[in-house]
This record gives structure tokens, sequence and C-alpha cells, in this order.
């Protein structure tokens, strides 16, 4: 789960994230965003669907919206 991190922090400046909702059980994360904003930052989606995959193969799960 800490490539999640890297992700999310990919650029190290500003501007920050946005406020965000996270739920978190044994076997998964769940991200909800702000709407709207990963269309102003179609990069990190793609890197978060990405990690998703990576993680489902070791039966965990991530979610985002």
């Amino acid at each position: 789960m800490f490539s999640v991190a890297v992700v999310l922090h990919r650029s190290r400046n500003p501007p920050p994230l946005p406020p965000l909702t996270l739920r978190v059980s044994k076997k998964a994360l769940e991200f909800m965003f702000s709407t709207g904003w990963f269309d102003e930052h179609p990069l990190i989606h793609a890197n978060l669907a990405t990690e998703a995959v990576f993680l489902e193969t070791a039966s965990n799960r991530l979610c985002f919206s």
C-alpha cells in the first residue's frame, strides 16, 4: 500500500491533494476524491488504476472515485 502514497504524492509540490475520504478494511482501500478532480489530474488517475491491478494480484483491493 506504500506505493499508493507515492502515486498520490508524485509531484511533491503544491497544489496539495484536495480533501478526500478514505475507507479502510482488512483487504481494501477506498478513496473518494472531489468531483471532477481526476479530470484535472489524469496521470494520477491512470497511476491509481495501474496500482489497483497490482494490488488485486495480492488479494487486496483499491477503489477510487
